[in-house]
């Protein structure tokens, strides 16, 4: 994912990010907004809370497709993308590009699904990042670093976070800050007793110093 960031300047990019960002933002905002409330963090806006609300409410509203569900729900999100200027203008600009470059009409779509696919890997990246622990990324070092880590070695990078931040970690239990890792796909276990960092944990962290983020976060 390293070497992605160095073709993520076409314009198109910025689109990209336009239409994924309301298809796949919701729901890392509304885990984050329940995994600040599960460690009792305050300060949690209401008013953002309501937005995830009125966002799940509109994407609960039936369209007649013959399909499931759940793919009604998502091809809804794909086409009810607003296209204020800016987007309409970003639009032009990948047309303009794809015309400068030469690029085939039967080749753009597999350029476009590439660049697409290395976006939302750069997004993943930034979202994972502000949901993650700053504990947790200790963790994940460390196991980068052992290949392989025990429950009672990785408890302690819990137990070291519960007893600086006692009344947050109160109901956020150790299963808890595992399920996280492992949801998010950074770890691995075939027994739950003994963790490894997956090909996504490492490359998460190479990430980090070239997103210039901080490893010491809080909690």
């Amino acid at each position: 994912m390293i070497e992605v960031l160095k073709i993520v300047s076409w314009p198109f990019v910025g689109l990209i990010v336009a239409v994924i960002a309301i298809v796949i933002f919701r729901k890392p905002i509304t885990g984050l907004l329940n995994r600040l409330k599960r460690v009792g963090v305050p300060g949690v806006k209401l008013e953002l809370e309501a937005a995830v609300a009125g966002s799940v409410q509109a994407e609960s509203e039936p369209v007649k497709t013959g399909l499931d569900a759940e793919t009604e729900n998502r091809l809804r999100q794909v086409r009810n993308v607003d296209v204020p200027s800016m987007v309409q203008e970003q639009q032009n600009l990948i047309r303009a590009d794809l015309r400068k470059l030469g690029v085939a009409q039967q080749e753009q779509v597999e350029l476009l699904v590439k660049h697409l696919a290395v976006t939302q890997l750069l997004l993943r990246a930034e979202y994972t990042y502000r949901l993650i622990f700053g504990s947790q990324i200790a963790l994940l070092k460390f196991l980068n670093a052992s290949v392989t880590g025990t429950r009672p070695q990785l408890s302690e990078f819990y137990e070291g976070a519960k007893e600086q931040f006692p009344q947050l970690y109160e109901t956020y239990s150790f299963e808890q800050y595992l399920q996280f890792l492992l949801a998010q796909g950074l770890v691995k276990t075939e027994d739950h007793q003994r963790y490894s960092i997956t090909v996504a944990g490492q490359e998460f962290l190479r990430w980090m110093p070239v997103a210039r983020v901080v490893e010491n976060k809080p909690f």
